[in-house]
Order: C-alpha cells, then structure tokens, then sequence
C-alpha cells in the first residue's frame, strides 16, 4: 500500500513534466494530442 502522499508526490511530478496544474489540465492535453475523448481510462 501506497500513502496518500506519495500519490499526491507522484502526481506533483507528472504535472511538472507536462507542465500542467491539474488532472483536467492533463486530459485536456492527451485529447489535444490524439488520446480519445470518450476513454474511460
């Protein structure tokens, strides 16, 4: 089992790399560049 924490860290890092604030902002950029709009994932 992972902390919240971690996930919270991890997270942080993904956003930093791709330069966003949010998961929103992480979706809106994998359709922007070509992911499906309607994954479920």
């Amino acid at each position: 089992m992972i902390t919240e924490r971690t996930v919270e860290n991890h997270l942080r890092h993904i956003f930093d790399k791709l330069g966003a604030n949010s998961r929103t902002q992480v979706a809106a950029l994998a359709v922007a560049l070509g992911a499906p709009a309607d994954n479920p994932w």
